[in-house]
């Protein structure tokens, strides 16, 4: 394993309460401000959600309750900079909440 020597950096945690996601795409937060080589995401409600790159297409859906981790650095690839994230459900929440989580370098 080889050692870059760069130190690994989070970005703000970009968080929805269950009240504020909609059946259609919302904005999660501000868009990536590095490229990112870790994403994870975290579903707490009790409803699946819908997370887009584009707005409109549903590109992952995380199932209520669970957890995703994107390690693209394993591969060489980054999620680029000026990505934005969108999320929507598929039957209301009645709890939780939905976030991602960043790491660069």
């Amino acid at each position: 394993m080889s050692n870059s020597g760069q130190n690994v950096k989070d970005e703000a945690v970009r968080e929805v309460a269950f009240g504020d996601l909609n059946a259609t795409y919302t904005a999660l937060g501000s868009a990536l401000a590095h490229d990112c080589f870790t994403l994870s995401i975290f579903n707490d409600t009790d409803a699946n959600v819908y997370v887009s790159t584009d707005e409109s297409t549903d590109m992952k859906k995380i199932a209520a309750q669970t957890g995703r981790v994107f390690d693209y650095k394993t591969n060489d690839m980054y999620r680029k900079k000026d990505t934005q994230f969108y999320v929507k459900y598929d039957t209301a929440p009645s709890s939780g909440s939905f976030w991602i989580e960043v790491e660069y370098v």
